[in-house]
């Protein structure tokens, strides 16, 4: 270090296109007033170290070679290093007290780390490295030119980036990064923006390496609006831990892979027309303000554990979105279009309904997302066919729905398990819910030959159905899991009792049939009423299935009237009473009226009971004991005992079939 007498001192000097061959040595330098060095050329390193800059610095059109090194410099009036070319340049610990410009190009690295800029910079300037760890900004600073360039007809200046570092940087201006391209990697940790900082249609072109993300924003702070508006991420991002305390606005901009884990948006989060291209993650987000998320596109997007504390509008178009344990503390409105939705551990603490949107979201071209194929956004694909999946929710498990309202969405798939005031659910619309397996099957069990009724079931009965003896065909989607039939038995009654309040008696109906089999499978259900649940089941579908009703009354018909024509109707009948007039040798006439002991009821013999007259007269005695309980028909006490099985079965069948019309008709 050179003493105080050893350090050299300029006025206005002027350097203007001078040419230094060898080293040029600046070192402690002090230039007073003016320092112009317009269009030098250093062939070998230059050394500015330490140097006071008293008046203007200008180095416009400098050219450096290997190395240019401003490292503690003092720059008290404006500094101006436009068009500068060097390999590397060094401003370590640099102080700007009057305006910045730079522009040109740094082909190896460029370091800014410690730098104070007093009052607005302009960095205009194409970077391979450049590092501006714990920078600080206290006026504007620009990086790109008039952020409507495509209005107008120049093309303005723009820094690009092959790799950027702000880690630490502090803006106390306004931070304009529009248009900006990040070829690789950009980190922006712990970052603080006190004015707006703008982002709009920057591009963020990079990869990440060794997991690492390209784009790094965690732990960002953002004291006014932040604009990502339009902004490319084409490799991972993150912005884990970050703080929105202003507008965070991100319509139409476009994600690869994104993270924003703990992040806190304070006021409004704008995401209209986002796209997400891979995974887009709201991991334990807390957003307290917005009103809206959406409507976005995305592959699998996730807000688990996240908590909302406003009323929010969600509209998402998605293959799937996650919002386990995710809490809406003022109530939700999610419109989904195609997605799959997990809700499990959710809080509903206000009224929330889930919906189907049945028409594309406006101004959101949803097919180059959910047909993606690996196409970076920044060379997204043309319009691709758009699916006819049906939103579904695929799990309700450990969920309050006492506040919740799903319309329309297909609930085949979904998991109840654990769901709390089941009874309260609304279900409105058209919702699909999984259905038995088609056809015959067979097996070892008894019959070795079955077919399932047609009826609405759970994925918890299917799963269960899975592992017995009669399995074929119920193989449930996913994992097995732990599901016996007490528990789906107070699935489908909750559900019913919700059907019920809705008024769909068919839907009820069949989550009736589902809650009466799992009864009748239970094991803890005692053996008398599993007993009267099979002939239940078997007579008429736990009186939910009128043909098995009236088969089972052609069965009983057919049976006692075989029975009555072979040992119930008999031969004849003598007469019981007798009445007439008797006349005597001496032509005297006597009235005889007298009773008769009635005989034994004979039965013809073996070969003359099975005639198509006893047939016919046997069907009527049969079909008028349904219909009248009495009778004057002689018949055996065999007889008797039929007919009094078909007066009792007869009218109870009949009874079932019509109330199991009823419920099917019923709304």
């Amino acid at each position: 270090m050179r003493g105080e007498e050893d350090k050299p001192r300029f006025g206005n000097s002027r350097f203007d296109r001078a040419h230094f061959e060898a080293y040029a040595d600046f070192e402690s330098a002090t230039f007073e007033k003016a320092a112009r060095f317009s269009g030098a050329t250093f062939d070998s390193t230059a050394s500015f170290d330490e140097s006071y800059f008293g008046g203007v610095a200008e180095f416009d059109n400098a050219r450096f070679g290997d190395y240019a090194s401003f490292k503690d410099c003092i720059f008290m009036g404006p500094a101006s290093f436009e068009r500068l070319t060097s390999k590397t340049v060094w401003f370590t610990n640099s102080s700007f007290r009057g305006t910045a410009n730079f522009s040109g190009d740094v082909t190896a690295r460029a370091s800014f780390d410690r730098v104070t800029f007093h009052e607005s910079a302009s960095i205009y300037m194409h970077f391979n490295d450049a590092n501006f760890f714990n920078a600080e900004f206290k006026g504007d600073a620009w990086f790109c030119g008039n952020e409507d360039w495509k209005l107008g007809p120049f093309f303005p200046a723009l820094s690009t980036f092959a790799e950027a570092s702000f880690v630490g940087a502090t803006f106390r201006g306004d931070a304009h990064f529009s248009w900006v391209t990040f070829h690789r990697r950009a980190w922006f940790s712990r970052t603080v923006f006190e004015k707006e900082a703008r982002f709009k249609g920057a591009n963020f072109k990079g990869t990440a390496i060794l997991d690492t993300a390209n784009s790094a924003f965690e732990c960002s702070k953002f004291h006014d609006a932040a604009i990502f508006e339009e902004a490319i991420f084409e490799g991972s991002a993150t912005f884990d831990d970050a703080q929105f305390l202003k507008i965070a606005n991100f319509e139409r901009a476009s994600f690869q892979d994104v993270s924003f884990g703990g992040t806190i948006f304070a006021a409004e989060a704008r995401f209209a027309s986002a796209r997400f291209y891979g995974q887009g993650s709201f991991w334990k987000s807390v957003f307290r303000e917005a009103s809206s998320i959406g409507p976005l596109a995305a592959q699998n997007i996730s807000f688990n554990w996240a908590t909302f504390e406003s009323p929010v509008y969600m509209t998402l178009s998605a293959r799937n979105v996650s919002c386990q344990g995710t809490r809406f503390t003022r109530g939700v409105e999610i419109w989904l279009r195609i997605a799959e939705l997990n809700a499990a551990w959710g809080v509903f603490s206000s009224t929330s309904s889930i919906n189907s949107a049945s028409t594309p979201f406006e101004d959101l071209n949803e097919a180059s997302v959910l047909e993606h194929q690996d196409v970076a956004p920044g060379n997204l694909p043309g319009p691709a066919p758009q699916s006819a999946r049906k939103p579904k929710i695929i799990s309700l498990q450990s969920v309050d729905v006492a506040e919740l309202t799903i319309v329309n969405l297909d609930l085949s798939s979904c998991h109840f398990q654990g769901a709390q005031r089941l009874e309260s659910l609304r279900i409105e619309g058209y919702c699909a819910f999984g259905y038995p397996p088609k056809g015959l099957h067979k097996g070892w069990a008894l019959p070795p030959i079955w077919r399932w009724t047609r009826r609405q079931t759970l994925i918890e009965e299917r799963y269960w159905r899975s592992a017995t003896k009669k399995k074929s065909g119920w193989l449930a989607e996913g994992s097995a899991r732990e599901s016996d039939p007490p528990r789906v038995a107070g699935l489908y009654r909750a559900l019913r009792k919700s059907l019920e309040e809705s008024k769909n008696e068919p839907g009820a109906a069949d989550f009736y049939y589902g809650e009466m089999e799992m009864r009748r499978h239970a094991d803890a259900t005692p053996w008398p009423e599993r007993f009267v649940l099979a002939l239940y089941w078997l007579a008429s579908g736990y009186g939910l299935r009128a043909s098995r009703s009236i088969a089972c009354l052609f069965v009983v018909f057919g049976l006692i009237t075989a029975v009555m024509v072979g040992w119930g109707l008999p031969e004849k009948v003598p007469p019981s009473r007798i009445s007439g007039s008797i006349v005597s040798g001496s032509n005297m006439t006597s009235h005889v009226d007298a009773d008769l002991e009635e005989s034994a009821a004979a039965l013809p013999p073996s070969n003359q009971r099975w005639t198509s007259g006893r047939v016919k007269n046997s069907a009527r005695v049969v079909a008028a004991a349904i219909v009248y309980p009495t009778s004057s028909q002689k018949i055996t006490s065999v007889g008797s005992w039929a007919l009094m099985v078909v007066r009792l079965a007869g009218p109870a069948l009949i009874a079932l079939a019509v109330l199991a019309i009823r419920g099917r008709v019923k709304r």
